[in-house]
């Protein structure tokens, strides 16, 4: 997925058809290394210039030139039954293919696009164009709002993903001027005028997100990574992949969220039980300082997980009898509380769950999250059924799906840093002074570690549900696990539950000699041959 102003034709001194072509063929080299494997499909910019307001009723205008060659050297999707999208016919270009969607899987992609709905300029100004007087000029018109109000409102997929150039399709910022204009509604003065300036239309386009639930809402244009939130809705400015200074372009322009400067590119993985999003950094190899700042480094990284039962480490299903597991959904719970004595109690703030009869010890409730135990009497099973109760009012049930081992990692933030402690100190195996109120260091080669994870499986010395694991006697896995350190084995000398804690496995290792240094170094375990997640330590 491009994000817009990959063909700027902005900068040309001349412009004609063979100029405004030559922006797209000039990308085709670097865009074919990856189309072996996937097409690529194009979202427009206001770089592109393939826009209305360019239109003068010939065939010689840059719009036309622009769009004729987006469709000619990257064939973009037109509505035929699998894509749903743009049916307008424009003279001397046809379909334009600038707005579509489809759905693959348990995934819903959609892309936008104001630059061909607005009679004016949507941002900068090309030649001699019109000026635009009010930002209720721009925007996705009326046919292709309610083709996305269509398209959001009948989509079952789980995930829901969203592409356009910008909010607004102008501006900087994400969730800081979503409130704005067809947007949110407001104009810049905060007064809201959605009603009279956009009559018919039911909601503004954020509020049309939320109340759908779209995932992850990715936009450009500014040049930066920021991941922010806003009602349930994830928005992802994604980078720019080649910017030889790095710098943190428009970084003033969001208030809130996790932020860093470019280059690099966002890689995206979705499976049933989550969406996993990482950011992944490219250098030039004159800049590149391994082991840490090199090319296919990730920097950043997030998991979304989906509503429903699954590792409360890796947000993965399946869960495990006796580990952590996070149930996610709506009205779980009437407030916030956690459990404050052990055993665990099987209800809390006046939520209970049951899992085949069997009551689950809780450790948290909130109306959107619930983190338990599982009972260790689903042990052996691959299926079983839950329900959850707040205040005598049981939900319908709902499937659970089991396995013997299912691992995952805890992490303290999420850059997935690890939960990870050096075993002689109780340090975390982090850069010195990158935790605000805990001890760090990078850990040292031949020293232990110990990792916090859940889902290991059975173990001998079980205790009962809710209890608090011994440490006299110790409760080992049944399986030893294998771990990696930058992708080095590293042995283990401990795998059990962690004594004084509840459903929390301790896997101890010594960091090998040849482990790779750096702020980063990527730590996995596996169980029975099915491998965690992936977090992060510090090698020294």
């Amino acid at each position: 997925m491009t994000i817009g102003d990959d063909f700027s034709v902005d900068n040309l001194t001349t412009v004609n058809a063979d100029t405004v072509t030559g922006r797209y063929t000039l990308q085709l080299p670097y865009l074919g290394l990856v189309a072996h494997s996937a097409p690529p499909f194009l979202v427009n910019g206001n770089h592109e210039q393939a826009a209305r307001y360019n239109l003068d009723g010939t065939p010689n205008n840059v719009a036309v030139w622009a769009q004729n060659a987006r469709n000619l050297y990257y064939p973009q999707p037109a509505p035929d039954g699998f894509y749903t999208g743009n049916k307008e016919v424009v003279p001397y270009i046809g379909l334009l293919r600038n707005y579509y969607a489809w759905t693959w899987g348990e995934a819903l992609f959609v892309t936008l696009d104001p630059y061909w709905s607005s009679p004016v300029p949507v941002d900068n100004v090309f030649g001699s164009g019109p000026k635009r007087t009010d930002m209720w000029q721009i925007g996705l018109g009326e046919a292709q709002y309610q083709w996305l109000k269509q398209t959001l409102e009948q989509s079952t997929a789980r995930w829901k993903f969203v592409f356009a150039h910008h909010v607004n399709g102008t501006g900087r910022g994400g969730v800081d001027i979503a409130d704005l204009y067809e947007w949110g509604g407001k104009n810049d003065k905060g007064v809201w005028e959605f009603d009279t300036k956009r009559p018919g239309w039911a909601l503004p386009i954020h509020q049309l997100m939320a109340a759908n639930h779209v995932t992850i809402f990715f936009q450009g244009h500014d040049h930066l990574f920021v991941r922010q939130q806003l009602d349930g809705v994830t928005y992802q400015e994604l980078p720019e992949p080649g910017d030889p200074s790095y710098t943190l372009w428009n970084g003033d322009a969001y208030k809130s969220g996790d932020k860093f400067s470019s280059t690099g590119y966002v890689r995206v993985t979705v499976s049933p039980s989550s969406v996993f999003v990482e950011y992944v950094r490219t250098f030039l190899p004159r800049d590149e300082k391994a082991p840490t700042q090199f090319t296919g480094m990730v920097q950043f990284q997030y998991a979304i997980p989906a509503g429903g039962t699954v590792n409360g480490a890796s947000f993965r299903a399946p869960v495990t009898a006796g580990s952590i597991a996070s149930v996610f959904g709506a009205n779980l719970a009437p407030g916030t509380a956690a459990a404050d004595r052990s055993p665990l109690p099987t209800t809390l703030g006046g939520v209970s769950v049951s899992m085949n009869g069997f009551s689950a010890p809780l450790l948290f409730v909130s109306p959107q999250q619930i983190n338990l135990q599982v009972p260790w009497q689903l042990q052996g099973l691959s299926q079983a059924s839950m329900t959850v109760s707040v205040n005598g009012a049981a939900s319908a049930p709902q499937s659970l799906s089991l396995a013997g081992a299912n691992p995952g990692l805890f992490a303290i933030d999420p850059g997935g840093r690890g939960a990870v402690l050096i075993a002689s100190t109780g340090e975390l195996a982090a850069a010195s002074g990158s935790v605000p109120g805990r001890s760090a260091r990078p850990v040292n080669r031949g020293e232990y570690l110990s990792i916090f994870c859940t889902g290991l499986g059975a173990v001998v010395s079980q205790p009962a549900n809710g209890t608090l694991a011994s440490s006299n006697p110790l409760s080992t896995t049944i399986t030893s696990p294998n771990v990696t350190i930058g992708g080095v084995p590293a042995p283990v000398s401990f795998s059990g539950l962690s004594p004084g804690f509840v459903g929390l496995y301790q896997v101890d290792v010594q960091v090998p000699g040849n482990a790779p240094a750096g702020n980063a170094v990527p730590v996995v375990l596996a169980i029975d041959g099915v491998p965690s997640n992936t977090v992060t330590i510090a090698v020294q």
